[in-house]
């Protein structure tokens, strides 16, 4: 059983774990009505009008930093199974995003606290639940459970189904089963895609070929395959 932490509003319950991952248990889980100050990846913000799901899981133990890179890609799997079982299919955008219709319906920032080795991890979640309409600046960008379905959907509900598939794949992980891999790689939002990205220091134009076995994105760029990391990766055409 996980241990679940309620917050009607918080700034963050990134920054929550944060403050107070070694006297939580492992896997402990935070969830918020709302979040003044929710974060995304590369520093943005999370826009949360509180019809959003957002929550944060901590992980402490039997950490390995060479495999850290992995467990975005393993939440974008259990997303991505959480959205079939309401019949509605998606993708995953390499490393953290999940895709419908074109367009984000779900961001993953993984934050590791390093102390001598990694301490804990943390990963924070937002998908778009409920929301009816976006920002003018997030219209074509962003997407909503609700806008697909027109169902209200009940956050923890959400957040107990992705858990249970979450469960299923992070036992997976530590037994060193990657079976969650192939989830990822046949849903990859990317494959075949033209893409602009940074790659050492230059800005440069390639195709995305497929998401490795270990999780880097494989590209063809200048006549030769090359696997990125991390870095933002970004469609060349109506995507940002």
């Amino acid at each position: 059983m996980h241990k679940y932490l309620y917050f009607e509003e918080i700034d963050s319950t990134n920054t929550f774990l944060k403050n107070h991952y070694e006297e939580l248990d492992d896997q402990t889980v935070v969830q918020a009505g709302h979040q003044t100050k929710g974060k995304g990846r590369l520093g943005r913000t999370w826009n949360d009008d509180s019809s959003s799901l957002v929550f944060s899981i901590l992980l402490k133990d039997h950490l390995d930093a060479s495999r850290l890179d992995l467990l975005p890609l393993l939440c974008g799997a259990a997303m991505v199974k959480t959205l079939e079982e309401e019949g509605i299919p998606s993708s995953i955008k390499w490393p953290n995003d999940i895709i419908i219709q074109d367009k984000k319906c779900t961001g993953i920032l993984l934050e590791a606290i390093h102390e001598e080795g990694v301490k804990a991890v943390i990963i924070g979640i937002g998908v778009n639940l409920n929301d009816e309409s976006f920002p003018s600046d997030l219209t074509f960008k962003a997407i909503s459970l609700h806008q697909v379905t027109s169902k209200v959907y009940d956050s923890r509900v959400v957040l107990t189904n992705f858990m249970k598939n979450f469960d299923l794949f992070y036992q997976q992980f530590l037994d060193r089963d990657d079976s969650f891999m192939e989830v990822v790689k046949s849903h990859s939002y990317l494959d075949g895609k033209r893409v602009y990205l940074n790659y050492y220091g230059e800005d440069q134009h390639g195709t995305v070929l497929s998401i490795a076995e270990d999780g880097t994105l494989k590209v063809r760029l200048n006549d030769q395959e090359v696997f990125l990391n991390s870095g933002e990766v970004t469609l060349e055409k109506n995507y940002n």
